[in-house]
């Protein structure tokens, strides 16, 4: 007699409500703000205007004073606010929006640029997320921590010991992304440990938050989210999880992306495929090239073994089992056996990529890598080695001519007139190259 099989207990909840991200295909908009700064304004005109364009409902006031600030927060409910802010040093004033409701930064932007006549938005940010089932936590994880190394300058974690295994409370990055400052964390609720597997908010959430900096009012806001939400779509859809919808996540705003960012595919799936390796040869191995040898030779595994297990063609485990032959990583003993040449040093592979940033983040990057300048008429490209590969970055939104400098980010092109060669004297006064 067939025994039935007992399904998880994460199945408890509707099944419409597990679903494959590739199937989804959605991002939950969560928290928006937006900020913008002005000489003089009549505060109680813009209060009165703001939650009737808003449509507030009630909105409760709240006073702050102190000697660099008086503060206004007129709160409809948790995360719908208005705040006014005057600096009494500068005798200017702030004006934020905090919402959930994408039509509601729509009608705060139109404001902003109609009748308050600004000509820039001084701070955006926008949080999109993902709520997905914890199995798949550890990949997520360790690709956040992927594109720190490649991307970013530290990351911050917090792990908490449950049942035999770590649950990653936090971890949070912070990298520079099309230009701009990107926070990616996975992270669990306050609470999570409160609940049982079945509720959702037991299960992690992917959450990315974008900041962007001196923006005109005047942008398509789903554009940009789309633009910028496609690391946190490329991540879901590289490691595809399972997707919770619970209760909060069927009430909030979702947008579609539906692009691709190659260059971060690569990198979390190299990540992942190391991460199968690590396991079973119990040790780090940045170059991957290194972690297929050890299994070859250390464990004995054959190279379709090691394909499969890695989710690589057997074409090119092979091609990878040339390389380390023809560099004298490895030999081959005898048919299916090899050994290693404890003398041979690989040489570093020759990678060639695309990103974007803005000029000063480019001079900082070029600082920070000790970088060489490979190409200062059109496109900007340097070139540097780091411990993985010797690397070749075009950054394609930076144009160099003889007399200026063009940098096009968020669909606005700023041209500084200045000749490339005078930052590069700054930029090399110190250095002895």
């Amino acid at each position: 007699m067939e025994v039935p099989r007992k399904e998880s207990n994460i199945f408890a909840m509707e099944k419409s409500n597990i679903l494959s991200f590739r199937r989804y295909r959605r991002l939950h908009i969560h928290r928006m703000d937006a900020l913008v700064e002005l000489n003089n304004i009549d505060k109680e005109t813009v209060v009165q205007d703001l939650t009737k364009i808003l449509n507030y409902e009630t909105p409760k006031e709240k006073r702050t004073s102190g000697k660099a600030f008086t503060t206004w927060v007129y709160r409809e409910k948790r995360g719908e606010s208005i705040t006014i802010s005057l600096n009494h040093k500068t005798n200017t004033y702030t004006v934020r929006i905090t919402t959930h409701k994408l039509q509601r930064l729509k009608d705060f932007l139109d404001y902003a640029y109609i009748v308050l006549r600004v000509n820039k938005v001084r701070t955006l940010m926008i949080e999109t997320y993902i709520r997905y089932l914890e199995r798949y936590e550890f990949k997520i994880a360790k690709s956040i921590e992927a594109l720190d190394v490649e991307l970013g300058k530290g990351i911050k974690q917090h792990l908490i010991p449950n049942r035999g295994k770590h649950d990653y409370y936090l971890s949070r990055a912070k990298i520079e992304y099309q230009g701009t400052t990107v926070v990616l964390k996975t992270y669990r609720h306050a609470t999570y440990r409160q609940h049982k597997h079945t509720h959702p908010e037991y299960h992690p959430k992917l959450e990315q938050l974008t900041i962007l900096k001196e923006i005109p009012p005047t942008i398509n806001i789903e554009d940009t989210i789309r633009h910028y939400a496609t690391l946190l779509h490329t991540i879901a859809w590289t490691i595809n999880p399972r997707i919770i919808l619970g209760e909060y996540e069927n009430k909030t705003e979702t947008i579609e992306v539906h692009t691709i960012n190659k260059q971060i595919q690569r990198y979390i799936r190299g990540i992942v495929k190391r991460i199968k390796a690590e396991v079973i040869l119990e040790q780090q191995y940045p170059d991957k090239r290194i972690a297929i040898a050890k299994l070859l030779v250390e464990k004995k595994m054959r190279p379709s073994e090691i394909a499969k297990l890695l989710g690589y063609s057997k074409m090119h485990v092979h091609r990878i089992i040339q390389e380390l032959i023809e560099q004298g990583v490895i030999k081959r003993v005898k048919r299916g056996t090899y050994e290693f040449n404890k003398n041979a040093k690989l040489e570093k592979p020759r990678i060639v990529e695309s990103r974007q940033m803005t000029l000063d983040q480019a001079i900082q990057y070029i600082k920070e890598k000790k970088a060489n300048i490979v190409n200062d008429k059109g496109t900007l490209t340097i070139e540097y080695e780091d411990d993985l590969a010797v690397r070749r970055v075009i950054i394609s939104n930076i144009s160099i001519e003889e007399e200026w400098i063009a940098e096009h980010v968020i669909g606005r092109t700023k041209i500084y007139r200045i000749r490339f060669t005078e930052i590069l004297e700054q930029l090399f006064m110190n250095r002895h190259i």
